[in-house]
């Protein structure tokens, strides 16, 4: 009787080691999705700091900052006069 008492206490320390295991596993995880969160964001946000935010409006066409777009070209800097 005691030897299987012994052998179920040992299955249950090793079943909260392999609990502690895929804790420390999902832990682990979540760091490293937290991590490339925020260097997706630093990059964002440099991008933006280096070449601004432009918001074109997607019903009128136009960007607040440099005019009227029109089409490929306004990717070259070109407006409407």
């Amino acid at each position: 009787m005691a030897q299987a008492q012994a052998q179920a206490h040992a299955e249950a320390v090793e079943a909260e080691a392999r609990k502690r295991k895929r804790w420390k596993d999902d832990e682990r995880e979540i760091t490293q999705a937290q991590a490339h969160a925020e260097a997706v964001e630093a990059v964002v946000q440099w991008n933006h700091a280096c070449f601004g935010v432009r918001g074109v409006s997607k019903r009128t066409g136009s960007d607040p900052v440099h005019g009227q777009s029109v089409g490929w070209a306004s990717s070259l800097g070109a407006t409407v006069s």
